[in-house]
């Protein structure tokens, strides 16, 4: 027979929202990723002879990397308000916020260096800002911040 759980510790069932947040904010950061990476491999793929693929980028970009950008950050926005001002507190988040907001600036100049000349650069800008995103909202290193010494305050 199986022994019935007992909850001691007062915790309520389920985890609320976050789950509902979370699972799809994760599946737009893969699709932005994912787009960013095909972008460059179609970008790098082209012979040097032939025009760049301006077609097949910017469609790769107005209809899949804008939008999981543009949904990862409502749901990520909807994650830090839905646990408030301890997460605002952590440099860790503070930095991710700072490079979100920087990867927008990143993203406007990609759709206005398509005119003209070679996105390359500002593409491979983004690519190492959305790592270093992904890399921050995984890891979450404290960044020298003790959080038990402001505790004690």
């Amino acid at each position: 027979m199986s022994e019935t759980y007992i909850n001691r510790h007062g915790r309520k069932p389920g985890r609320g929202l976050r789950p509902w947040l979370l699972i799809p904010k994760v599946l737009a950061v893969c699709c932005y990723f994912g787009s960013l990476v095909s972008m460059l491999a179609v970008w790098l793929v082209t012979p040097r002879s032939s025009s760049p693929p301006m077609g097949s980028i910017l469609v790769i970009d107005n209809y899949i990397t804008i939008p999981s950008l543009l949904i990862a950050m409502l749901l990520g926005f909807a994650l830090v308000i839905h646990h408030g001002p301890v997460l605002l507190r952590m440099r860790w988040l503070q930095c991710k916020i700072l490079l979100a907001v920087s990867l927008l600036f990143i993203h406007f100049q990609l759709e206005m260096s398509f005119l003209p000349r070679t996105p390359l650069k500002p593409l491979i800008l983004a690519l190492v800002a959305a790592m270093l995103i992904i890399w921050l909202g995984r890891h979450k290193p404290r960044l020298g911040q003790n959080i038990a010494a402001q505790k004690k305050r």
